[in-house]
């Protein structure tokens, strides 16, 4: 398990060192709420707390607008990286591909 200090502000974290999966790093202080899991009971309950690195890298891209199949894409290599086994890795990535673009801040 790859291991990220945070620090707790509400219902959101804060890094406290940099988060890096080459090329992309994640700055010290950027805010997070790891993965947005719709509030759905078995949904929630399976895919709920399975991936912070990969979350966190996720996040940040789709925060800066990169390109939104690449962040996709990414995030799915940094959950394998992270050890999340593939039958919560492969759900967790097409519930983003398929809801995540209300949540995609693209570049203007």
């Amino acid at each position: 398990m790859i291991s990220i200090k945070v620090q707790t502000i509400g219902h959101r974290w804060a890094l406290l060192e940099n988060v890096e999966w080459s090329p992309v790093v994640v700055p010290i202080g950027y805010i997070t709420d790891f993965d947005s899991v719709p509030r759905i009971p078995v949904v929630y309950t399976i895919l709920k707390n399975r991936t912070r690195f990969g979350a966190v890298i996720h996040d940040y891209l789709y925060s800066i607008g990169h390109n939104r199949k690449d962040a996709d894409k990414i995030f799915l290599a940094a959950m394998e990286a992270e050890g999340v086994r593939r039958r919560y890795r492969l759900p967790i990535y097409w519930a983003v591909r398929i809801f995540g673009k209300r949540y995609h801040h693209s570049k203007k």
